[in-house]
C-alpha cells in the first residue's frame, strides 16, 4: 500500500513520508529492505539500557526485550533507515538515563 500511495501522490505533487513507531522486538530482512527502498523512518521505545529498559519492556515470558532491540537499531543504523528514540522517564529507570544518554550517542 505506501508504494502504491506514494506513486499516486507524487502524480499528484505530494511527497508522502512515512514513519513508524515500535517496540522494535520485531525486524526482518524484508522490511529492513522494503524501509529503505520506500524511505521509511522509525521511532523506536527505549526506557534505558539493558535491566532498566527491560524492567518494563518485557516478552510474554517476562524476558527483558533489550538486547533485540539494541541489536535491531544496530541494524537500521548499519543500513541508514532514519530512526529516533522516545523514553518513557519514571522512578524505575531515572537512575539510568545517563548511561541511556551515553549509549544513544554512542550509537
Amino acid at each position: 500500500f505506501i508504494a502504491q500511495a506514494k506513486n499516486v501522490l507524487q502524480d499528484l505533487g505530494c511527497d508522502l513520508q512515512c514513519a513508524f513507531i515500535t517496540n522494535l522486538t520485531l525486524l526482518t530482512d524484508e522490511i529492513l529492505a522494503f524501509s529503505k527502498a520506500q524511505n521509511i523512518s522509525f521511532g523506536v521505545s527505549l526506557d534505558g539500557v539493558e535491566n532498566y529498559h527491560d524492567v518494563t519492556r518485557t516478552y510474554r515470558s517476562g524476558a527483558g526485550s533489550f538486547r533485540t532491540v539494541d541489536a535491531n537499531l544496530r541494524k537500521f543504523l548499519a543500513h541508514h533507515i532514519p530512526v529516533s528514540t522516545s523514553t518513557v522517564v519514571s522512578n524505575a529507570n531515572l537512575a539510568g538515563l545517563p548511561d541511556l544518554t551515553r549509549y544513544l550517542i554512542g550509537l
